[in-house]
């Protein structure tokens, strides 16, 4: 059913570009492929590490490089790269790895997490080979929200953050993070969230400039609006739109919109676990910047 939901998303991609609310065919190149999704680099020894997966994925991702946008890369060449994902019974991550077609599976990240009884995501590990490169742990309030942070380099304890989270009149709160250093070092830093965690408001300082984003959720906590205020006579915004199947699956369509012009539009299908298993980024015009493509490799 997955693959072919992607095929029938691909067929649809590849040959209409929504423009203004009608459909306008167009011709879009098609990325290389090197990387079988079956059988990728590595696969065997992930496999190895996630006993208990219920279901593994490969992400195969072929990206645009080069050109002179930053923000949406629109050059002649491709880069294909790929991931694996694992999930328990519940739908729990279990496990990642990244990797490309020319890397041994030896030099591949392999980052494993585990939860506590209420599902909330507590360990991270990450692996080289047999090697445990860094780890964080982390624990929750009694609202599942972020409590504590603490991240090892080679066992040692380099980080530790501490949240606290201050009720505001108008509903929301103020998290204030408490960073304290292995080298001795405090710092604090403090945005706007909802009663669940979700970030309203974030402001960064760089220079003499203040950055903000303000994020804006649906009723089931997903984002349908990024405004990024970088000082721009018009901030960047994404605007995202959901339409959701009666099988709990959805698809996303989302405009990145920088200075007020819009830059690129992607479509993404969710399916009933609530995984992305299908992105496709095109510019105004409906040339193909991004696609990524989910197989589910067990079951």
């Amino acid at each position: 059913m997955v693959q072919m939901i992607q095929h029938l998303l691909a067929g649809l991609l590849a040959s209409v570009t929504l423009v203004g609310g009608g459909a306008t065919v167009t011709e879009i190149p098609s990325p290389p492929g090197g990387i079988d999704p079956q059988n990728p680099p590595g696969l065997a020894e992930f496999v190895e590490r996630v006993p208990d997966a219920a279901r593994i994925d490969c992400t195969i991702i072929q990206n645009r490089t080069g050109g002179t946008d930053s923000l949406v890369p629109d050059g002649p060449d491709w880069n294909e790269s790929f991931g694996l994902s694992a999930y328990d019974a519940n739908g729990r991550l279990l496990g990642t790895a990244t990797g490309s077609a020319n890397m041994p599976a030896s030099a591949m990240s392999i980052t494993l997490y585990a939860y506590d009884a209420a599902s909330n995501s507590t360990r991270s590990s990450v692996y080289v080979g047999e090697q445990l490169i860094s780890e964080t742990v982390r624990t929750q309030d009694a609202q599942g929200r972020d409590a504590t942070y603490t991240s090892f380099q080679d066992g040692v304890p380099d980080e530790t953050v501490d949240y606290t989270y201050t009720p505001q009149a108008d509903g929301t709160l103020l998290c204030t993070q408490t960073t304290r250093r292995a080298d001795g070092t405090t710092s604090e830093s403090s945005y706007v969230v909802d009663e669940t965690g979700n970030p309203l408001h974030t402001e960064t300082q760089i220079g003499d400039k203040t950055i903000t984003t303000d994020f804006t959720y649906d009723e089931k906590g997903r984002t349908t609006l990024v405004v990024y205020d970088y000082g721009a006579t018009v901030p960047s915004e994404t605007h995202n739109a959901y339409t959701d199947a009666a099988d709990g699956s959805y698809t996303c369509i989302s405009g990145l919109y920088d200075n007020g012009t819009l830059l690129s539009r992607t479509e993404q299908q969710y399916d009933t676990w609530g995984i992305c298993i299908y992105e496709a980024q095109h510019n105004p015009d409906g040339e193909l910047l991004r696609e990524m493509t989910v197989y589910t490799l067990k079951p």
